[in-house]
Order: structure tokens, then sequence, then C-alpha cells
């Protein structure tokens, strides 16, 4: 479950904003392998999504331009704000939120080695 999860957000951080230009070039009838390797997960991910998006805003980023991790109080807000008071539920949201959290921070720093070139 949260693999696939993963992987759609990785897909999204490397396409997800060139999504409209991929679409019109598959349209004109252009191979296009980015959208062939685009992750179909089931429609609730789409709330996990949203909700990392939200999450992500809270963010810290060092003074070296380093992504650190979401904090645990942002997620605590969401929740209270949301109304998200069962542990089974909070428990769940927030593994979900930390894989999340651990594939972006992973992917941001594998761009930063890109460019760097280490």
């Amino acid at each position: 479950r949260g693999k696939l999860l993963s992987e759609t957000l990785r897909w999204d951080l490397e396409w997800g904003e060139h999504l409209e230009d991929l679409v019109e070039m598959r349209k004109s009838g252009m191979p296009v392998p980015a959208l062939d390797r685009r992750p179909a997960p089931p429609f609730e991910y789409r709330y996990y999504l949203r909700m990392f998006k939200i999450l992500n805003r809270d963010r810290r980023i060092d003074g070296m331009g380093g992504f650190g991790y979401i904090p645990i109080t942002a997620f605590e807000s969401y929740c209270n704000l949301f109304g998200i008071t069962s542990y089974e539920d909070r428990d769940r949201l927030l593994g979900m939120m930390h894989r999340l959290d651990d594939t972006f921070v992973e992917y941001q720093a594998e761009r930063a080695a890109k460019k760097t070139g280490s």
C-alpha cells in the first residue's frame, strides 16, 4: 500500500508540473514513456497526497537548502483542524505521512546530488 503511494509521489515530483504537456504530446501521437510509467493508485490515495501537500508547507529547510522532515506538530494541528481524533486513524495517517515524507526528502537529496555532481 505505502510503496505505491511513494511511487506516485515520486512520479509527481519528477513529472507532475509537466503533466499537461505530456498529455498533449500523447494526444499528438508522440510516445511518452513518462506517462507509461505513471503509477495508477486507487482513488482514495488522493486524500493522502492532498494531506501531504498541505503538511509539506510546514517543512523546515536548513540554511544550506537541505530539506528537514515535517514536524509532528504540523500533523497534530492537521488532525485537530479536521477532527481526526481516533488513535488508530492518527497512527495510520502518521505512518503514511512518514513514508511520503521519507520519499520527498530522499528525492530532494538525489536532486541536490545530481546538481552538485556527487
